[in-house]
């Protein structure tokens, strides 16, 4: 039996796990896998809630002009969700504002943020450390 193993990660062979090491890592992603594969989490066959709710479907967000990089463009989110102005009205009373930012105004990528198939998350969160939940 050998002592060592392999194991690819994004595409990437790493060579020289032990077997446990191998096992351990395999088994962590086989859990990740499973969770955010997962209809609570999101995945390509799902939306949220909300988007859900509003009856929309995969052709809503996903038309012709993006289906080649596969993600809706910002303006595609504005066609429902009104200018970027008006978004960041809708979040006024929070501070920070999470729709307008210091450095860019109301004026950044709805995807940087918000993402339907995944887990949305903070990207202010990757310089400051006040915390905000992302729909």
């Amino acid at each position: 039996m050998a002592s060592e193993c392999f194991i690819i990660i994004k595409r990437r062979i790493i060579i020289g796990l032990s077997l446990t090491g191998c096992v351990s890592i395999f088994l962590i992603s086989l859990f990740y896998q499973t969770v955010f594969s997962s209809d609570v989490l999101g995945n390509a066959n799902s939306l949220k809630a909300y988007h859900s709710d509003a009856e929309l479907s995969c052709n809503d967000c996903h038309t012709v002009e993006n289906e080649v990089q596969n993600i809706p463009a910002t303006d595609d989110c504005l066609e429902c969700h009104g200018d970027m102005e008006a978004v960041a009205q809708l979040t006024a009373d929070k501070d920070p504002n999470p729709h307008d930012s210091p450095h860019y105004g109301p004026y950044l990528d709805c995807d940087l943020c918000h993402h339907e198939h995944k887990i949305s998350e903070n990207y202010c969160g990757g310089c400051h450390e006040w915390v905000s939940s992302v729909p």
